[in-house]
Order: C-alpha cells, then sequence, then structure tokens
C-alpha cells in the first residue's frame, strides 16, 4: 500500500508502507550546514586567534593556519 504522507510546496513525501521506503518528488533542499566547523571539506583542529583558512590540495580540505607559506601576493608597483 502507497500512501502520501505530506504534500508541501510542490513537494510530494510517498511512503509505501509494505517495505517502508521513502519516494521523494520535487526540489528539495540543500544539506544545511550550520556553522563553517561542521563542514566535512573543513580542518579546524589547529585553529588559533587570528588565522584564516587555507586550501589544502593534500587533503582536499580548507585547513585552519596561522603560517602562510605557499602563497604569492601581488602588490602591484610603487
Amino acid at each position: 500500500m502507497t500512501q502520501v504522507v505530506v504534500t508541501d510546496l510542490g513537494k510530494t513525501v510517498v511512503a509505501n508502507i509494505q517495505t517502508t521506503q521513502v519516494i521523494t518528488s520535487g526540489m528539495m533542499p540543500p544539506n544545511i550546514v550550520g556553522t563553517i566547523t561542521n563542514s566535512a571539506d573543513v580542518d579546524v583542529s589547529g585553529l588559533q586567534d587570528g588565522g584564516m583558512l587555507v586550501y589544502s590540495t593534500a587533503t582536499n580540505k580548507w585547513v585552519a593556519t596561522n603560517l602562510l607559506d605557499k602563497q604569492i601576493f601581488e602588490a602591484g608597483q610603487f
């Protein structure tokens, strides 16, 4: 037996009661990350006052650091 459980703003959730399978139709919102520290691709284990996030290709994550050792800054001409 299939039953419509929720219909809201063009989204319909249908549950198949025999197999407890949930079928979703319509646009679904993206997953919400409450804070940047809860994001899967952010490592804040080394977070310190004044730190910033720098992308690491070794870990494929944004890493909190106070040391800028691989950056190139273009300051223009004076």
